[in-house]
């Protein structure tokens, strides 16, 4: 982060654009997907990931050392670890394809890929905007219900395409099924993340005002 004093909102816009980054690179990486150059795609995404880990632990040395923060100590350490785990669950999702070993994308995939680049987005968004939290607010909200909006299309996506998986007449195997329902949870898990951050993310807004 540079020299001088350490600057929190933007450690926290830095982690939320990984974050984003991340749902876009899962993204083009469906486009043109490839299960036997996998190992390799995965390695970009978590170079990704690390770079985020290295926020993480570096905002946590500042706050153990900071006198003065400008938020509440018990909210930045929640706020930079939701964060983080945003970014970690949307690397999850290719570690369980490359585990199961899963060689075509089908169009539920797609379709979780891009709800969960629209609330990682409108996430990185709101929290580009967290420094201005009391003149940004009505803003902010808004942006905050988009990642709620999302979190809901996801539920819905999730157990329809759950349903249709298991379906007494699908030609699936068991152990496809199997495979296809870990990488749904997976989606369900980092879709969920960006939810449960933007909703701290207004209780922080809210003690803070």
């Amino acid at each position: 982060m540079g020299k001088g004093k350490f600057n929190y909102f933007d450690a926290f816009s830095m982690q939320a654009e990984y974050a984003k980054e991340a749902a876009e690179f899962l993204i083009n990486t469906f486009d043109a997907y490839d299960l036997s150059n996998l190992r390799s795609t995965l390695s970009e995404m978590h170079a990704i990931e690390s770079k985020g880990d290295d926020l993480n632990r570096e905002v946590k040395a500042h706050l153990r050392h900071d006198f003065v923060t400008p938020l509440e100590r018990d909210d930045i350490a929640q706020f930079t670890l939701l964060l983080d785990d945003v970014l970690d669950k949307t690397e999850d999702i290719l570690m369980c394809m490359y585990m199961y070993h899963i060689d075509t994308v089908n169009d539920d995939m797609r379709a979780m890929a891009r709800i969960l680049n629209r609330g990682a987005q409108s996430l990185a968004e709101a929290v580009r905007e967290l420094p201005r939290f009391r003149k940004k607010s009505k803003d902010i909200v808004e942006l905050l219900g988009a990642v709620n909006d999302a979190e809901e299309e996801g539920d819905r996506l999730f157990l329809e395409a759950t349903h249709r998986l298991f379906a007494p007449d699908s030609s699936l195997a068991s152990r496809d099924c199997f495979a296809l329902a870990q990488v749904y949870q997976e989606f369900e898990d980092a879709i969920d993340a960006c939810e449960i951050t933007a909703s701290r993310m207004d209780e922080i807004i809210m003690t803070n005002m």
